[in-house]
């Protein structure tokens, strides 16, 4: 059940693939031995791993502006604005911390479950 939530039908908040996020980057990888030392922002097009709540799910960045990203996420999340995420980047054979964000914008499932 990790990233589902359960409860009353209209009390609960929307179900999203889709946000807007205000992101921070971290300056360096935090426990990497590889030689990568300094982050580079995100990019159009790269896919990154999100977490949002209790869930973890793939992203692929669709668009960046300064420190904005609007962010396609792989599979439907519940969540609300103003909600806390980290944003993780493969390096090597792993992904790692690269930093987080807070959401400011979602658009919601169009479909009915």
């Amino acid at each position: 059940m990790v990233g589902n939530i359960v409860g009353q039908p209209d009390a609960m908040p929307q179900v999203f693939i889709e946000i807007d996020v205000k992101t921070t980057i971290l300056k360096r990888v935090v426990g990497s031995k590889e030689a990568v030392s300094k982050i580079e922002n995100i990019r159009e097009g790269e896919t990154l791993l999100i977490n949002i709540s209790s869930t973890s799910c793939g992203g692929t960045v669709m668009t960046v502006k300064d420190n904005m990203a609007r962010i396609q996420l792989t599979k439907y999340v519940c969540a609300t604005t103003e909600g806390q995420i980290a944003l993780s980047r493969k390096i090597g054979a792993n992904f790692r911390l690269i930093g987080w964000g807070e959401i400011f914008g979602t658009y919601e499932n169009k479909t009915n479950f």
